[in-house]
């Protein structure tokens, strides 16, 4: 990784769009270059979209948690799914 980001060193967290911002700094990056990658939607996915920056939903380890079962009924549409790390990289690419 060429940054890490802490929640308590910056004074935001997830999903506030906030520590998003500082992401964008520390990288210095536009928010169309940069994709967000996480595992839960209220969080990440929230998070990030609503900092303006786009954000694949991984769920490769899903399967035993709630929030997967839930996000499944409450957004069974959101396009950016990832099952795998081979998914996420496929839709970086197509994103980016």
């Amino acid at each position: 990784f060429d940054s890490l980001i802490f929640s308590s060193d910056v004074g935001f967290a997830k999903p506030d769009k906030e520590i998003f911002y500082e992401a964008l700094k520390e990288l210095k990056v536009r928010k169309d270059e940069m994709v967000h990658i996480g595992d839960s939607y209220h969080h990440d996915i929230l998070g990030a979209t609503n900092a303006g920056i786009k954000a694949i939903l991984y769920i490769g380890l899903w399967d035993k948690f709630e929030e997967a079962r839930k996000v499944k009924r409450e957004k069974p549409n959101y396009p950016l799914i990832a099952k795998n790390l081979k998914d996420c990289i496929e839709m970086v690419k197509r994103i980016i």
